[in-house]
This record gives C-alpha cells, sequence and structure tokens, in this order.
C-alpha cells in the first residue's frame, strides 16, 4: 500500500494543490450540480429516490434538458456520468438516509452536490496518474513529464471543469480516454486479454458518456506508430485472441445497451434524437472561430497548446510523413465535426470545452515534440508556458467573478477586460451584449419622466417614476438620460416596477455597464426586460443608489421597445 502511494503522491499533490488554490482564490459555491449537469445527474435521483424515469419530479421546474419526445419526457443528455457517479450517489444517499433523510432535498442537497465535487477530483487523479502512464511510453523523462502534468492542470481549462464545473463531462472524459489510450497501448505491446477486456469497458464508458467521443479511434493509428502497425495489430488481435476479442465486443454493447433501454422505458424509441433544436451543419463549419475566435477560440484561451503543434516539424525533419499525416488526420477530422456544431460555442464555458476530452493526445504531441529539443527552446517554451499557466489562472478567476462573460467574449470585450480585477467589470461584458442585442429593436413608445434640467445633490435614492402604467409580460424597455457624466461619478442604477411604494420588480445595474467609461454629456441607456408575470395597477421608477456627487440632469424618459 505504502509502495503505491508513493508511485501516485506527486498527482494526489497536484490534485490537493489544485483544490487550494481554488478553494483560496476562487469563488466557491456549495451548488456544483447545475446547468448541463443536472441533465446528467437527474438520472440518479430519478432511479434511486422518486423512482421515476418520466422525470415527473422535475415537471414544475424550468429545465432545458427534459425535452419532449413523441408526447414523453426524455432526458436528452446520455447517462454515462450517471453510471460513474453511483457510488459517490451512494455514499451520500446512505449519510441522508442515516440521518432520516433530513437535507436530502430530493437528490439535491448538500451531501450530494459535495460528492460529485469528490468524484471529479478521484477522476482527475485518475486521470492524471495514467497521464503519467501514458507519458512513460515516449519518454523516459520523468521532470518533462511532471512538467506537462503541472501544465495540463494549471495551464488549461482543464482546472475549471474539476473544480468549478464538476458536474459538466470533460473531466471525466478526459480521465477516461487517458485510461483509454494508455490501455491500447499495453494491449498492443503485450497482447494480454485483460488489456482487451478493460478497451472494450472503457470505450462504452466513453461513448455512454459523450457519443461524439468515439473518435478517440482515430488517434489509435498515431499510438501505434501509423496505419501499418495498426492494421498489424489488430490482424493479430483476430488471429491469436479471436475469442477474447469478441467478448470484449460483447462487454462493449452490453454497457452501451444502458442508454437505448433508458430511452425506449422513456418513450419507446431505442434511439431517439435527443438533441431536437440542435444538430451538425457539416457543410458550414466554423473552423477559424472555434481556434482563435474570441468568443471561445482555443488558442485564444488556452494558448499554451500552441506548443503542441511543433510535433509536426519534428515528425516532418525525422521523415515520418506517414506519421504525420495519421495525426492530422485525426486532429482534423475530430476539429471539423466540433466546428460543425450548431452552437459551435458550446453555451456558457470558459473557452471551447469539448477539446478538453483529448488534452491527453496533446500531452503526448508535446512531450514527442520537446523531448529532443535543445536546452534553448526548452527555456523559452518553458517561459511561454509560465505566462501561459499564470493567465490561465487569472483569467479562470476572471470567468468565476462573471468578469469573462460565458458566451459573449469578442475582441473588444477581450482587450476591454484584459487583466482587469475591478468590481465594476464583473458582468459588464453580459451587460453589454444584452444592451447590443436590444438596441436592434423599435422604438414603440416614449415616456417622458424628466423634461427640465435638474441638479440631484449626493445621496442613497435618488428617482423618477411615470404614472400607472401597464406592460407587456417579457417585453423590452429602455430608460434613457441625457446627463452629465464625470470620472468620479460611480452610482448604481436600479429600476423598479412598484404599486404604492411597494416593488413587485426589481433590478440593479453597475454605472460603469451602461456607460462603458465615457465622461462628458451622454445619453445614459438601461436597458431591461420584464418578467413573463403580469402584474398591474403599477408605475416604473428608476433612479441613483448612493449618489456619490452631484449630477446634472437634462432629460429622463422610458422607451417601449418591440
Amino acid at each position: 500500500m505504502v509502495a503505491k502511494l508513493k508511485r501516485v503522491y506527486v498527482e494526489i499533490l497536484l490534485v490537493l494543490a489544485g483544490y487550494l488554490l481554488y478553494s483560496a482564490c476562487f469563488k466557491t459555491t456549495s451548488v456544483v450540480i447545475r446547468s448541463d449537469g443536472k441533465g446528467y445527474y437527474d438520472y440518479l435521483p430519478a432511479v434511486f429516490i422518486h423512482k421515476d424515469l418520466s422525470f415527473g419530479f422535475r415537471a414544475e421546474q424550468n429545465t432545458n434538458h427534459n425535452v419532449e419526445y413523441n408526447g414523453h419526457v426524455i432526458n436528452k443528455y446520455p447517462c454515462g456520468l450517471a453510471v460513474l457517479w453511483t457510488p459517490f450517489f451512494g455514499v451520500a444517499h446512505l449519510y441522508y438516509k442515516m440521518k432520516s433523510d433530513a437535507g436530502m432535498q430530493g437528490g439535491y442537497g448538500r451531501g450530494y452536490q459535495l460528492m460529485i465535487s469528490v468524484a471529479a477530483m478521484f477522476y482527475l487523479l485518475l486521470g492524471l496518474i495514467y497521464l503519467r502512464k501514458l507519458l512513460e511510453h515516449f519518454t523516459k523523462k520523468i521532470k518533462l513529464i511532471r512538467t506537462i502534468q503541472i501544465i495540463l492542470l494549471f495551464a488549461t481549462n482543464l482546472f475549471l471543469f474539476a473544480y468549478y464545473d464538476p458536474a459538466f463531462s470533460h473531466v471525466y472524459s478526459f480521465s477516461l480516454i487517458t485510461v483509454f489510450f494508455y490501455t491500447w497501448i499495453q494491449l498492443a505491446r503485450s497482447g494480454q486479454k485483460k488489456y482487451m477486456y478493460l478497451l472494450g469497458i472503457l470505450f462504452a464508458l466513453i461513448i455512454l458518456i459523450r457519443p461524439f467521443n468515439a473518435l478517440v479511434v482515430l488517434f489509435l493509428p498515431f499510438l501505434s506508430g501509423g496505419i501499418k502497425p495498426f492494421i498489424n495489430d489488430i490482424k493479430i488481435f483476430f488471429i491469436v485472441h479471436g475469442k477474447h476479442v469478441w467478448f470484449s465486443v460483447v462487454i462493449f454493447f452490453i454497457i452501451v445497451s444502458v442508454q437505448p433501454i433508458i430511452w425506449h422505458l422513456q418513450c419507446g424509441q431505442l434511439l431517439p434524437w435527443t438533441y431536437s433544436n440542435e444538430t451538425f451543419h457539416f457543410m458550414q463549419p466554423v473552423l477559424f472561430k472555434t481556434l482563435f475566435g474570441f468568443k471561445k477560440g482555443l488558442f485564444i484561451y488556452v494558448p499554451v497548446l500552441l506548443l503542441t503543434g511543433f510535433i509536426f516539424i519534428k515528425l516532418v525533419n525525422d521523415k515520418k510523413p506517414a506519421l504525420l499525416m495519421t495525426l492530422a488526420g485525426a486532429l482534423l477530422i475530430v476539429h471539423y465535426t466540433i466546428a460543425s456544431w450548431q452552437t459551435w460555442w458550446y453555451g456558457g464555458s470558459f473557452g471551447l470545452r469539448p477539446y478538453i476530452d483529448f488534452y491527453s493526445i496533446f500531452a503526448v504531441m508535446g512531450i514527442v515534440a520537446f523531448d529532443s529539443v535543445r536546452s534553448s527552446l526548452k527555456v523559452m517554451a518553458l517561459a511561454f508556458t509560465g505566462c501561459c499557466l499564470f493567465l490561465n489562472v487569472f483569467q479562470s478567476w476572471q470567468y468565476t467573478r462573471g468578469i469573462i462573460s460565458e458566451e459573449t467574449m469578442t475582441y473588444k470585450g477581450y482587450k476591454t477586460v484584459f487583466l482587469k480585477t475591478g468590481e465594476k467589470y464583473r458582468g459588464y461584458l453580459q451587460y453589454r451584449a444584452f444592451a447590443e442585442e436590444k438596441e436592434k429593436l423599435w422604438v414603440k413608445e416614449t415616456i417622458p419622466l424628466l423634461q427640465t434640467d435638474t441638479l440631484l445633490s449626493p445621496g442613497k435614492w435618488r428617482s423618477f417614476f411615470t404614472g400607472t402604467q401597464e406592460y407587456k409580460p417579457g417585453g423590452a424597455y429602455c430608460f434613457v438620460m441625457e446627463m452629465e457624466v464625470s470620472e468620479k461619478l460611480f452610482p448604481k442604477m436600479y429600476f423598479q416596477y412598484e404599486r404604492n411604494d411597494i416593488a413587485l420588480v426589481y433590478q440593479e445595474a453597475v454605472f460603469f455597464h451602461l456607460t462603458g467609461g465615457a465622461t462628458g454629456r451622454q445619453a445614459v441607456k438601461y436597458y431591461f426586460e420584464m418578467p413573463a408575470k403580469k402584474f398591474e395597477n403599477g408605475r416604473f421608477r428608476v433612479g441613483f443608489l448612493e449618489l456619490n456627487e452631484p449630477v446634472k440632469i437634462h432629460s429622463v424618459v422610458l422607451q417601449k421597445l418591440d
């Protein structure tokens, strides 16, 4: 036991260091089962608590992962993560049973949330251990391997998905794919049947978590040393271990069949297309923006991966064109497929998250490229890597603070918030994107609130309001304040829809978000949307919270947009 711990103590220290860094410096939350993670997780409370695979217990909640198919409710996300999470869920469930279900919250209590974070760290540890084992097939330089492990954890967005978004699939896919690659090499070298069975189990789980990741098989020829060695390995497996190959295939289909069985129980179909409003657009791939666009570009938000490109120079210098084409072809197919998805930025995340699953192949590329380069180049590469590591940790912090936006980043926005830490930048890009969208709407009606110059003195509450006004549920509106803005003016703005001075709808905005730092006479625009719920016989109010200096207001109007 002690000997085994000695072999993995560095990986344990890396995972703990990542956890301590995240806990000390980042915005932590006890609720980690969110967004896509809810879809992956819902199978567990559905099966073990509610006994309801039709997800009726979710009927009252606004979820985007339960979709209607042929009149039935199905979960659009696959069940693979739920399979991996089952033992961790079981620990939390047993804990709550011992407490007579107190705090269980239908399977979403704090204990369940905690165990998902523990699961992510466990699979991160597993991935780092097998990454070392995988890289040892390409070099014996343990210091270089340790460097690659540190880079992969702290200089890429794997860090955020291990600690901040542990209910997403990527840290688990990274781990299983890394073990899969290692198992393939071991099978090819030893021919032991245990690796063949393990390969079938791993490939099934990889697909059960994220079917797209079946493309990992494209990298097996590269790991085998080329197409010919790969084909020879396949022939040998069937000739020498034929019955074990077929047994492994049977194991694979047994595990993968879990998902069609669940779908059949839910809607009567074995293979429904659960992403009803999303699909691949193979004739319109977004090839450049997925790599270099400021919205989510891989090399913009994970620039350290640029170094892995040096492997192609090495393969050319070593005169290995077949191996080069094997690797380039696999990367191109994966990139083309990722870039062809309808929402090619893959929703809210830091960087382009589907690539995280394949980071172990980037690690192999990096170690092959730099195993034999000159010391001077290694020093330059390490200096660049150090900058990338700092940038990744810092921008990950910005992301958790809402300074880097989840889905609305642009070159202008990236430049605006680059290395910024101020509170005024939190949510700024998100609001600007919202405002730019609303600026495209027509002004249907203008209601004046103030038409004469007014000097407001400093104070906590300064506001303007309309008479009684009905509103369109879900409608867009804008307060426009013609005013003098100074560099020292930094109040918060608020609006509310009220009845008898009681707020029925209330919202705040940072003044900097509305002005973008512009000074002088400005038409400050405050865009907002009303809720879907209808309140009647109320009025609109807009104002300043804690006005810090006198300000001259020329006019205030409310615009109804359409």
